[in-house]
């Protein structure tokens, strides 16, 4: 399992270096079918042991659905996510200002 969230730490690829690299900066993309851009980087993946998963109802009475699973801990939802409340879009942005999805 690859990790695809990049993180400004010392031990993985900062985003502050990124920015310096007119190849490899921070930009916002669309992403599948989504209604809202996703903060992406051309970065590589990193292998991890960990696999975050999202899972509960749907809308049709099964009790238990996959959403998305995905390599690394759990992030707050993108900004453009319309089911957040005030609280949780300040923390989601506040995240995704420092933090981006790799492209591999």
């Amino acid at each position: 399992m690859y990790v695809l969230v990049r993180v400004p730490e010392a031990r993985d690829h900062s985003l502050r270096h990124a920015r310096l690299n007119s190849q490899n900066r921070a930009a916002w993309a669309v992403r599948g079918s989504r209604k809202w851009p996703s903060r992406v980087v051309s970065a590589p993946m990193r292998p991890v042991r960990t696999v975050s998963v999202i899972a509960g109802p749907d809308d049709h009475g099964n009790a238990c659905v996959l959403y998305t699973a995905f390599g690394g801990p759990t992030t707050p939802r993108e900004p453009g996510d319309t089911s957040m409340n005030d609280e949780q879009v300040a923390e989601s942005k506040a995240f995704w200002a420092q933090h981006a999805l790799a492209t591999g």
